[in-house]
């Protein structure tokens, strides 16, 4: 996770955030290829993944494969219950399976279902690219809360979860998520190279501009 190498401040700022449960904010105005790239790198192949996206899917950022879970938010409705494929409106998502939430409230049960399901021996992923969707559906504030609920169950089971934002770093709505993460990976494009910029929090420590490696 993250660009290694780059001075012994930042390292050791990357290394603080990696020795327990860590969330990231992915932001930046960019095409969707780049956050699709930087979902990548950030995922790795280790352990358990979990993806919470929106819809039917086809703006994931990366594909997820068949042991990964995958919490679908139907932002398209309003006041609908939980719809999963056995039909329990609370059971949590197997390898592979796909479950569907249709309210913030629901999403928020799943989610929990979801993490608990996960064998968190060996470490595990998360990606949320349904940020946006939910912000316009359901409104910023109720947004936040699941999105604080995804940041801090898992940090408490010691995974990392990234968030993706396709806004600019420096926005309102950027600024505001950025308080439920350890850190903001702020992308950009410059003479069509894409780029990375790491931001650790509680350190406030920022990396320079660093090429955005090949997914």
């Amino acid at each position: 996770m993250g660009p290694e190498g780059r001075g012994d401040e930042f390292e050791a700022a990357l290394a603080r955030i990696r020795r327990s449960g860590s969330a990231l904010l992915v932001t930046g105005a960019v095409p969707e290829h780049l956050h699709r790239r930087a979902c990548a790198e950030l995922l790795g192949h280790a352990g358990q993944r979990l993806f919470v996206t929106a819809g039917s899917g086809a703006g994931r950022k990366t594909e997820p494969t068949e042991a990964d879970s995958v919490l679908r938010l139907d932002t398209a409705s309003r006041g609908a219950t939980t719809d999963t494929p056995g039909g329990s409106t609370h059971a949590a998502p197997a390898d592979g399976a796909v479950t569907t939430a249709t309210t913030v409230p629901a999403a928020a049960s799943a989610v929990e279902g979801a993490l608990t399901a996960l064998d968190t021996s060996e470490g595990f992923h998360v990606c949320v690219d349904a940020a946006l969707p939910v912000m316009e559906t359901a409104g910023d504030e109720q947004a936040f809360r699941l999105l604080h609920l995804v940041t801090s169950r898992v940090r408490r089971l010691g995974g990392t979860c990234h968030v993706h934002l396709p806004l600019p770093a420096d926005g309102e709505t950027a600024r505001t998520l950025a308080a439920l993460a350890d850190a903001t990976v702020e992308l950009r494009l410059v003479d069509d190279q894409p780029e990375q910029r790491w931001h650790v929090h509680g350190d406030d420590v920022r990396s320079a501009w660093l090429p955005l490696p090949e997914s």
